[in-house]
C-alpha cells in the first residue's frame, strides 16, 4: 500500500476545514491564499505576472483534476469577498469555477505577492499566517 503524501494544497484546505486559525472563520480559503501557501517558501513572490499566472493555472488544474480529492468553489461575500475553495467528501456535487474567473478575482493580488484576503482586502502573509501554513503542511 502506497503512502503517497497529501498534496500541499489539500493539506492546507483540510487543515482549514478541521482546525482553522482562532482569529478566522469561513468555509474555505481564497485562491490567492492557496497559491501563496503552496509556494516554497510560503508567500514567496513571483518574478513577474506571467510566472504567477502559469503557476496558478497549473495549481488550479491539479486541484480540479485530482481523482482523489474534490475541490468546490463557493461564494464567500462576507469574510473574503470573492469565491473561495473548499474540499468536499467523495460523491459531493461540486461547482468548479473557471480558472479565468478566479484569475480575474485574484490575479493582480497573486502577481503582487498579496496572498492573504480578508474582507476583500489583500495583503502579504502575516507571521501568524505563515505559522498556520507550516502547521497545516506538517500535519500538526
Amino acid at each position: 500500500m502506497s503512502t503517497k503524501p497529501l498534496p500541499r494544497w489539500y493539506a492546507i484546505l483540510k487543515s482549514w476545514r478541521d482546525n482553522p486559525p482562532p482569529d478566522k472563520n469561513g468555509d474555505g480559503l481564497s485562491f490567492s491564499f492557496i497559491v501563496g501557501a503552496t509556494r516554497e517558501p510560503p508567500g514567496a513572490r513571483f518574478a513577474d505576472s506571467n510566472e504567477a499566472k502559469q503557476y496558478s493555472r497549473a495549481l488550479y488544474n491539479e486541484m480540479m483534476n485530482d481523482p482523489e480529492y474534490l475541490v468546490n468553489v463557493i461564494g464567500c461575500e462576507d469574510d473574503v469577498g470573492y469565491d473561495v475553495l473548499k474540499i468536499e467528501d467523495k460523491g459531493a456535487k461540486c461547482n468548479q469555477s473557471s480558472f479565468k474567473a478566479l484569475w480575474n478575482d485574484y490575479g493582480v493580488a497573486i502577481s503582487d505577492g498579496q496572498f492573504s484576503c480578508w474582507h476583500a482586502t489583500f495583503s502579504e502573509f502575516s507571521s501568524k499566517d505563515k505559522e498556520w501554513i507550516a502547521k497545516a503542511i506538517s500535519g500538526n
